[in-house]
């Protein structure tokens, strides 16, 4: 690990620390988000130095405040138990548990990764198993709520868009913690069944700007979906921890922070793959100039990409 990993690893644990008032899910989110925004700044400036983009971000325990304020909370109070007469004393301890932190930080990083994968069971755990997906078991696991093969959801919503004679282009699909299946066809409709643990609104419908037509999963609570796209019209997938599975995929582009993409190819079919995984690892994909390919990018944060 070198020193700018190790400047960010030790921001995320102090971040971490202070957000303790709140749920492993919450904080599993807010690490997550905190440390795609310094990645961001790496990659618009690969000159900057960490420490300015961690500044610009604010101290931890102040970026945890405002979180913490959004819910109601807040964070427990700093008493300083050292009294002018130890001044020294304090100064000379101060540099020991500096020390010893660093050796704690990279003892945990080599004895507890931030990210393990099991590539024989399809398994990637992320935060000391705050975030664990599992292709064996069929199941996200984020904190105490699970997303598995056999879930039984407190609601089960299903519809169907008709796309035929629409100028569409694009099909969007935000989500957060979620298990998404995903078929492309020829029939020009968008179809989708989902069970989520939390309530959701009987009003569940995609939404229709222009040439985007959104079907918004943040809307819903920890769900699995299973969605079927139209071949030849793009789509977009965004979201923060889960796992995604393309069958025979079409135009597409997927942004995920924590978790799995698998795709099984139409091999009938030319397709140019653009992959990349910052933390984890990524199969080989087949990568094509010839005009009609099949474009796909996939951005992983912490994770796998699996060529099935």
């Amino acid at each position: 690990m070198n020193n700018t990993q190790l400047r960010i690893e030790h921001y995320l644990v102090q971040l971490d620390r202070e957000l303790q008032a709140m749920t492993i899910s919450q904080r599993a989110e807010i690490i997550t988000e905190i440390k795609s925004h310094i990645l961001d700044a790496q990659e618009k400036d690969p000159n900057r130095e960490i420490d300015s983009i961690l500044n610009d971000l604010g101290e931890p325990r102040a970026v945890a405040s405002g979180y913490l304020s959004n819910k109601g909370l807040s964070a427990a109070p700093v008493k300083s138990s050292v009294g002018p007469g130890f001044k020294w004393l304090a100064w000379g301890l101060v540099g020991v548990f500096a020390i010893l932190l660093i050796v704690t930080i990279v003892g945990v990083r080599y004895l507890t990764p931030f990210l393990k994968v099991n590539e024989k069971d399809g398994q990637v755990t992320m935060f000391g198993g705050m975030i664990d997906v599992n292709e064996k078991l069929g199941r996200v696991k984020v904190g105490d709520i699970e997303i598995n093969e056999a879930m039984n959801g407190n609601q089960t919503l299903q519809g169907e868009l008709e796309l035929k004679g629409k100028k569409l282009t694009l099909v969007k699909v935000p989500f957060n913690t979620a298990k998404i299946d995903v078929s492309s066809g020829e029939e020009m409709s968008l179809k989708w069944t989902c069970q989520t643990h939390g309530s959701a609104s009987p009003e569940f419908e995609p939404a229709i700007e222009g040439s985007i037509v959104t079907l918004n999963l943040n809307a819903l609570t920890f769900a699995k979906c299973s969605l079927t796209l139209p071949q030849s019209v793009a789509s977009e997938f965004h979201g923060t921890n889960g796992q995604l599975q393309f069958v025979n995929p079409g135009e597409t582009k997927v942004t995920l922070a924590n978790g799995k993409v698998g795709v099984k190819q139409d091999h009938s079919r030319v397709y140019d793959f653009d992959v990349a995984v910052t933390n984890g690892v990524k199969d080989k994909f087949p990568h094509s100039t010839e005009k009609g390919a099949i474009k796909v990018k996939i951005d992983v944060a912490n994770g796998v990409v699996k060529n099935e």
